[in-house]
């Protein structure tokens, strides 16, 4: 008894929608944007040029390295980029464009750095010890990031080095 209906309903549904997608269509490259343009990537015309790469290059290993501000347990993003002398949008675009990484684990990868170099010249330090001395404000943090970069956990890597 509905069937002779049903071809009235659908036909409606499909020129509704049908409508509504040319509307939109139009409605959005009237305002200059595209429904169907790709996205670009996030800093495709804003590339850091080769001098400045050498300088945030040579600011961040001098900071990691002989100030050693990796073993701070609140280091922000925005701390090193002060200390650095540049703003924390250009650092994080430096970090992800040129070292492919973001800031914690850039950070974590340093810490685990000084992990490692205080299992081999202090074994009498416990590993929490050691996580804590190096920058990581819990055992979990530190434990996963040493899983996450090393491949194995703090523990059996230690008695690796035994």
């Amino acid at each position: 008894a509905t069937s002779p209906y049903t071809s009235y309903i659908v036909g409606a549904l499909s020129f509704s929608f049908i409508f509504y997608l040319i509307l939109l269509t139009w409605l959005f490259r009237r305002k200059g944007k595209s429904v169907l343009k790709s996205w670009e990537p996030k800093y495709a015309n804003k590339k850091i040029d080769t001098s400045d790469q050498k300088t945030i290059s040579k600011a961040l290993s001098e900071l990691m390295i002989e100030k050693k501000c990796y073993a701070n347990p609140n280091l922000k993003l925005n701390d090193v980029a002060e200390e650095i002398g540049i703003s924390a949008h250009l650092l994080s675009q430096y970090l992800n464009d040129n070292l492919g990484k973001g800031f914690p684990r850039f950070l974590n990868e340093y810490r685990i750095k000084a992990v490692e170099n205080m299992m081999r010249s202090n074994k009498n330090f416990s590993l929490e010890g050691i996580g804590k001395e190096c920058g990581f404000k819990s055992n979990s943090t530190f434990y996963n990031a040493f899983k996450d970069i090393k491949g194995v956990t703090p523990a059996k890597y230690k008695r690796q080095l035994n």
